[in-house]
């Protein structure tokens, strides 16, 4: 006896396509408003990224026109907030080598909100133009991006070839100018005097007698420059040295060594508790 309820199954079968139809036919409709909608948004001028606000230790350290430019964002061909990728525009930056870290975020309906840090320069470079170099030894064009200071100068003794924008500087060689530029601390809380240059390109010779460390201080009203040269191994001691002969020559710094008319003295202290000091001339 058939089951009254029971449908045949022809009938099922159209049912069946009848609902999956429906439903297809719903979700077409569904998506098509969707993407109708969202290229609405993409080509609608008030979702343009028109806006960069900075962030961040360095905050305006960096024009905004310089990070729209970094960033691939132009006014010409203008970039909607919905076709803008955060996470490769950290990537762009983080490419750049005076920029150490960034985070992007976006605000609707059109701006880009950057927070980033620079680096911070350690030193000048002397064997290329313009470059310098933080505490991870990370090199990186100085200006335009930084404002004029007074950094000392490194000689490492690098070919031209041997480092690109980026790059890391040797860190046996790094290491040293680090331990000695902290060294030089107590110059920085006096008025008088600064570090202006450190050779250390000789630093690991295969000749012992070659092997040195060469540091220059100036007084900051020119009236002397003290070329030091440090032993490769106690080159911490050396300039410990130079700071105490210094300070037990005479409380005013100024007045040390005038032994002569000359104001550029070469300082050897390489040997053990003894200052040879020369005239050049």
């Amino acid at each position: 006896m058939k089951d009254p309820k029971k449908l045949p199954l022809y009938q099922a079968l159209f049912f069946i396509f009848l609902s999956i139809f429906a439903v297809s036919g719903t979700c077409h409709l569904v998506l098509k408003a969707y993407i109708h909608s969202k290229q609405d948004k993409v080509s609608r001028s008030d979702f343009y990224l028109t806006h960069i606000i900075q962030t961040g230790p360095n905050r305006d350290d960096l024009k905004s026109d310089l990070l729209a430019e970094l960033l691939g964002l132009s006014v010409t061909n203008p970039t909607s907030i919905f076709r803008f990728d955060s996470k490769l525009a950290e990537q762009k930056l983080s490419k750049v080598s005076f920029i150490k870290k960034a985070k992007i975020k976006l605000v609707y309906p059109n701006t880009v909100y950057i927070d980033y840090e620079m680096r911070k320069p350690l030193a000048m470079l002397y064997d290329f133009e313009n470059i310098a170099f933080d505490e991870e030894g990370v090199t990186f064009p100085f200006y335009p991006y930084y404002t004029p200071k007074k950094l000392p100068e490194v000689y490492l003794g690098l070919s031209q070839d041997s480092l690109n924008l980026g790059d890391v500087v040797p860190e046996d060689k790094l290491r040293i100018v680090s331990e000695i530029l902290t060294a030089t601390e107590p110059l920085k809380a006096s008025k008088d005097f600064f570090l202006t240059w450190l050779d250390v390109a000789k630093v690991f010779e295969k000749s012992l007698g070659q092997r040195e460390v060469v540091a220059c201080v100036e007084s900051r009203k020119a009236e002397f420059q003290h070329y030091l040269r440090l032993s490769a191994t106690n080159y911490l001691q050396d300039f410990g040295n130079y700071l105490q002969l210094n300070s037990e020559q005479s409380e005013d710094m100024t007045q040390f060594m005038q032994l002569s008319s000359s104001k550029l003295k070469m300082i050897d202290l390489r040997i053990n508790r003894t200052a040879i000091i020369k005239d050049p001339s």
